[in-house]
């Protein structure tokens, strides 16, 4: 630094010009926390993620940094740092919940910290069918299948609490109370039933298992004596599925031919779902029906009133009848479902 004196004089008063030296001695500069990051939100089970590269989120000016973490909870998710500095977050199966992890970046002498917030958000895992009890029957004898004949894994739901059952078709038996067993490729209720003047329409909305029923789908209705006495295609409205079918009453002039329903005579519902072939019975039978001329019935069916049709019975449990004659081993093809809104149904287990 150049610099001079003066002795104040009025002449020869300013001095030669001197080179001053000054030493500037090295102060360490602390590191920064450039671009903090962003807390984490994942599904359970979802896989590992890279986080972040710690280059990016620190920047020490004057020295190098080393890095480091910690985490409130290992048993959520853990934590690495490779060689590049890159942080990885690897999730633990089948956890939910929070974790606070800090970074720390270290120059030797000065550290700075970002804290992020992990939160994993719970889903349901689906049950497992690991074993059942030994099941037997005579020949030709129903057989009652329920939740409590089999060993059910599950970490999210307590077995059997609100769980329901399914039983699969097969070979050589039939089910009692789901399907029936009854099951058509084809439309098996169309131009089957024989129209005369004596009639009342029954109407209602149609569920299959709780869902609406689907275009393509259509009802029928049966005698007691198993006479198809109505049938029609489910329309379709503003997504919601309605029965609009006319039942016919048996014509009068045609004395040896049974058309359909007589005064005092109940009748059933089935309907025929398009997309599986599946022929499900309405549990109930309904003994309303009037000669209407052909107008809606009063007091039997109303377009508010839903009508499900179940293609299994549930919790209760399912009903397999053996065929005439048969003696052997039966693999009946099951499964469960924990009620919950995804992932709920269990793997088909061979019972």
């Amino acid at each position: 630094v150049p610099v001079f004196v003066d002795d104040g004089e009025a002449e020869n008063s300013q001095s030669n010009t001197f080179d001053l030296l000054v030493t500037v001695t090295s102060v360490n500069d602390a590191p920064e926390l450039v671009a903090g990051i962003d807390d984490v939100i994942v599904e359970e089970d979802s896989d590992p993620i890279v986080l972040a590269d710690l280059d990016d989120v620190f920047m020490d000016i004057d020295s190098d940094l080393s890095f480091t973490s910690s985490n409130d909870n290992e048993s959520l998710v853990t934590v690495t740092i490779d060689g590049d500095n890159a942080v990885t977050l690897t999730f633990i199966g089948s956890a939910n919940g929070t974790a606070n992890l800090t970074f720390t970046a270290d120059d030797g002498e000065f550290t700075v910290t970002d804290e992020v917030l992990v939160t994993v958000t719970p889903t349901n895992d689906p049950p497992e069918i690991t074993g059942q009890a030994e099941l037997s029957t005579p020949e030709e004898t129903p057989l009652t299948i329920t939740l409590g004949d089999l060993s059910v894994e599950d970490v999210d739901n307590t077995y059997p609490d609100d769980f329901t059952l399914t039983v699969l078709e097969g070979d050589n038996y039939t089910i009692e109370g789901g399907s029936g067993g009854e099951n058509s490729d084809t439309n098996p209720f169309e131009d089957l039933v024989i129209p005369n003047p004596s009639s009342g329409v029954f109407i209602g909305q149609a569920t299959i298992d709780g869902t609406s029923a689907g275009e393509g789908d259509w009802s029928a209705a049966f005698d007691e004596d198993g006479n198809i006495a109505g049938a029609a295609a489910i329309m379709i409205n503003a997504g919601t599925a309605y029965i609009n079918m006319p039942i016919y009453g048996d014509d009068t002039t045609t004395p040896d031919v049974d058309e359909g329903m007589n005064a005092g005579e109940s009748f059933t519902l089935k309907i025929w779902d398009s997309s599986t072939g599946d022929i499900l019975d309405y549990p109930e039978s309904f003994d309303c029906w009037y000669n209407n001329n052909g107008g809606p019935m009063n007091g039997c069916g109303n377009y508010t009133e839903v009508y499900n049709f179940p293609v299994s019975i549930g919790s209760d449990g399912n009903t397999i009848i053996p065929d005439e004659n048969f003696i052997g081993n039966l693999i009946v093809p099951v499964f469960v479902d924990d009620g919950e809104a995804e992932n709920s149904q269990s793997n088909t287990f061979g019972l």
